[in-house]
């Protein structure tokens, strides 16, 4: 997390956003934690302008953080379809109680 916030502050953005999302696989299993990177996601997201990701981590705070909290973790994404016609994927998020 030091990184990621030397990185922000150079306005490295990418090599940040890899930090973050790296602290937030690690920090998956520890609530406080796995809340904290989506808080500072958030102020990315701010930084940058995006109402997309500014959006989508305030909904990750409020719901996401609940996961962790009951220990709750995502272990991978299964393909369990694969539509032929549009060659669109369809995908299940695997869980794993801790």
């Amino acid at each position: 997390m030091e990184k990621a916030t030397e990185l922000l502050k150079e306005n490295k953005l990418q090599e940040c956003w890899r930090h973050y999302e790296r602290a937030h696989i690690i920090g998956q299993r520890y609530p406080l934690q796995h809340s904290y990177i989506h808080w500072q996601m958030l102020k990315f997201g701010i930084k940058i302008k995006s109402t997309k990701e500014v959006f989508g981590q305030i909904t990750r705070l409020i719901f996401g953080g609940v996961k962790s909290f009951v220990g709750t973790v995502p272990i991978g994404i299964q393909v369990v379809q694969m539509c032929h016609h549009s060659n669109q994927w369809k995908y299940q998020l695997n869980y794993k109680k801790f």
